[in-house]
């Protein structure tokens, strides 16, 4: 089974400590099982550039040859031309990799990662929202606006197999 974990950047926070710990523990419990090529799990992260006055978690990612790879038009900030790139980048890589599961996390990844996934016809998308910047999506917004919007299924549930919060 292969899986690949997208991010927006490892800074030392929250979503990102959970992001390094779960690939660290897919990898840890694909090495303890039986050796069959049926249990093996074949983990990958996907991250733009770490930047930030936060730390970097990058260090430890990179001592596991091959894990990361850096997708350095994937940044914070919205900015139209680096989102297009990363969405393409993305998506050739999600093709070329062919991954069972993509599991997303943070705002920036988690919109690009997912639609690169349903481009790229990945079987399983999952998105872990933990910023409470996500509220939107677990209540209705003001009638005013959401008027022109009644009768379209909710965007998160298009691109996603699931949503899970933390």
């Amino acid at each position: 089974m292969r899986v690949t974990h997208i991010i927006t950047r490892l800074v030392v926070g929250g979503a990102q400590e959970n992001t390094v710990a779960t690939v660290f523990g897919l990898r840890n419990r694909s090495a303890d099982g039986s050796s069959a090529s049926s249990n093996r799990i074949e983990v990958n992260l996907l991250s733009g550039p770490t930047t930030g006055p936060e730390g970097s978690l990058e260090s430890e990612v990179k001592k596991v040859p091959g894990l990361l790879t850096t997708i350095p038009e994937l940044v914070r900030p919205v900015h139209p031309l680096k989102d297009f790139l990363a969405l393409r980048r993305l998506t050739v890589i999600l093709r070329q990799t062919r991954p069972d599961i993509v599991h997303t996390h943070s705002g920036k990844a988690g919109i690009l990662g997912r639609l690169a996934a349903k481009r790229a016809d990945v079987p399983l998308v999952i998105h872990t929202i933990t910023a409470r910047r996500l509220e939107i999506f677990r209540t209705p917004p003001p009638t005013s606006f959401s008027a022109p919007l009644k009768g379209l299924p909710p965007v998160p549930r298009r691109i996603s197999s699931l949503l899970l919060t933390r």
